[in-house]
């Protein structure tokens, strides 16, 4: 005979509807509470942007990035679109932005990197300032101050502030994979002019007075390292700014050939 507890049968399903009607009741309570915390930041004063601070700027001025930022003090810290903040700052070329967040009750923090000018290169109607990853930040019209290495041949590319020259353009990567090399080699600060009307017949031309021949953007450490061990055996022959040519672009030896020849 099998016994069944009517009474604790019961007893369970009072249980059950007094929890459901206590779970039902703590989330209105919860989304009264919600919607009155949502109501106190909207309409209180408590969230007002009272201070935007700017980190990694170093030409660009504080007014110039706030201005671009859109944010404006007094305005409420939860209704700035960060995306649409970094959106706003990064229409200047010059700027990456790295973070944008709330300091609450009422700080906005913006920390941005400014791209550094690398190259310039040649264009018909003066030059074009692009960064080292290739970001073409400003065009002007004569050297000027500017002690950057100068490119040639790539005159006849058409491109935009804020475009990657390196975007769609064989010239334009092979540029941007050798400046890194040349950087990371320490020979920037000797080049005054890349030759790049061929991709695949690159020269370098040092300031005092070399042609280095690269071939193509190919193996470029080996061949910064044949350059490297060529410049230190002329050195050791006495020859420490050496006039000529310098053929690395094999990668697999550097031929050195003097003018005089």
């Amino acid at each position: 005979m099998i016994n069944y507890d009517f009474n604790k049968r019961i007893a369970d399903k009072s249980l059950d509807i007094i929890k459901r009607r206590r779970n039902i009741f703590l989330s209105i309570l919860m989304l009264f509470l919600l919607a009155i915390l949502f109501l106190l930041i909207l309409t209180t004063d408590i969230f007002d942007i009272r201070e935007i601070t700017v980190s990694g700027n170093e030409k660009l001025s504080y007014n110039n990035i706030v201005d671009l930022s859109g944010v404006i003090i007094g305005q409420n810290i939860f209704e700035v679109d960060k995306r649409q903040v970094e959106r706003s700052l990064e229409a200047n070329p010059y700027i990456v932005v790295d973070s944008i967040k709330r300091r609450l009750p009422a700080e906005l923090v913006i920390n941005i990197t400014e791209r550094q000018e690398a190259l310039m290169i040649e264009v018909a109607d003066g030059y074009a300032l692009v960064d080292q990853e290739g970001v073409y930040l400003q065009h002007v019209e004569r050297k000027g101050q500017w002690m950057l290495p100068i490119v040639i041949g790539m005159g006849d590319m058409v491109f935009d502030i804020g475009d990657n020259i390196s975007s769609g353009s064989n010239k334009g990567k092979a540029l941007v994979k050798l400046y890194a090399a040349l950087k990371e080699w320490g020979m920037l600060s000797n080049i005054t002019h890349i030759d790049i009307q061929s991709e695949y017949d690159i020269i370098v031309m040092t300031d005092w007075g070399m042609q280095i021949r690269m071939g193509d953007s190919q193996d470029l450490d080996t061949k910064m390292a044949w350059i490297q061990a060529a410049l230190k055996d002329l050195a050791d022959k006495g020859q420490t700014k050496p006039e000529g040519v310098l053929d690395v672009a094999y990668a697999s030896q550097a031929i050195y050939t003097p003018y005089y020849k």
